[in-house]
């Protein structure tokens, strides 16, 4: 049996909660087993606690012999718990990545992720190049890859009205330790409209009434897909608009950031970073641009023809309707159940 088992959330405002769930969703309608709890959004930590330990005890005493339990990283202090009892109890496991600790927080070296992630009987991981950087540092069990994270949702993106000026979105933490990129660029002599949305942003580190900069606050993401109307969804990280450095800098060169699908399924074209691991996707799909730096991004901008910037929004929302649908998500669990059925049948 194909089996999987969710926790409590606290709350779906973030890309890593979206993430998760949809995937839960996924599987669930690919005929998986839940095998834990159903998913919760209480926001009491304690309560949360309480819930999730007992999801996950349920889940352990759930697995049977023969079963494939999917599992959601990182999982903190139940991950090497539940794949030992999964072990134990004849299942086998398959470790679905949404973030490498080794990377996002640091709590792992990287020699103890991939002894982790090698007690499983496979991987899903983000990009070919997270896949090649698994296998460069150690992982020996099969790895199929996922491309980008779907994004479900029954929202519609609202119609765009040409304007004089392109509209450049970001949506994200506005918090100058996050992003203090966006503090440079909105004073930067601009062609393009710049539009915020997320918490956090810290008004006296910049003049009023700047032209062409708008900060919405936070917004849930359906009323993004629903009411933004801007020509292109930012992917930037980081203290600088020339590149992105530090972390960050050595990250997005493996991962497919969350916030990307939420732009293409609001109708957005991107903008990624060239060195980022979802460049080569953006280019050859057609769904946008990848820069070198923002500081040219005026000159970039300027090379686009009208017909081009359509041409980029029809491909955005052909991508849009696989991520409403799961394609992506669906796709690579089937591969890595073809993978493991030829192993080992169940």
């Amino acid at each position: 049996m194909y089996c999987y088992f969710s926790k409590n959330y606290n709350h779906l405002e973030n890309a890593g909660n979206k993430a998760k769930t949809d995937i839960e969703t996924i599987m669930h309608e690919m005929g998986y087993a839940n095998i834990g709890r159903n998913h919760t959004l209480v926001r009491n930590k304690v309560a949360g606690f309480v819930i999730t330990l007992a999801g996950m005890l349920k889940t352990v005493m759930s697995i049977r012999k023969g079963d494939v339990v999917v599992i959601q990283y990182p999982l903190k202090k139940y991950y090497d718990f539940i794949v030992k009892s999964a072990h134990r109890r004849g299942a086998r496991t398959v470790t679905l990545i949404h973030d490498l600790g080794s990377f996002r927080r640091k709590k792992l070296t990287v020699k103890e992720e991939i002894e982790r992630l090698n007690r499983n009987d496979g991987i899903i991981a983000h990009t070919p190049a997270m896949k090649q950087w698994l296998e460069e540092h150690g992982v020996k069990v099969p790895i199929v890859i996922l491309g980008i994270f779907d994004y479900l949702c029954d929202r519609q993106p609202g119609k765009r009205q040409p304007g004089n000026r392109y509209q450049i979105v970001f949506a994200g933490p506005l918090r100058p330790q996050n992003s203090a990129f966006l503090y440079a660029l909105a004073q930067k002599n601009r062609s393009y409209e710049l539009v915020l949305y997320g918490n956090g942003f810290d008004k006296s580190r910049l003049p009023e009434d700047i032209p062409g900069f708008t900060v919405h606050g936070f917004c849930p993401p359906e009323k993004i897909i629903t009411e933004s109307r801007g020509d292109f969804g930012l992917v930037w990280y980081g203290p600088e608009t020339e590149t992105i450095a530090g972390p960050q800098g050595e990250y997005l060169p493996l991962i497919a950031p969350h916030k990307l699908s939420l732009y293409l399924r609001a109708g957005m074209p991107v903008i990624v970073w060239s060195k980022s691991a979802m460049a080569p996707f953006v280019e050859e799909n057609g769904i946008g641009i990848a820069v070198d730096s923002l500081d040219n991004l005026d000159s970039r901008l300027a090379l686009i023809s009208p017909a081009q910037l359509e041409e980029m929004r029809a491909n955005a929302t052909r991508v849009a309707a696989d991520l409403a649908a799961g394609a992506n998500a669906r796709r690579a669990l089937l591969q890595m159940m073809t993978l493991l059925e030829k192993k080992n049948p169940t």
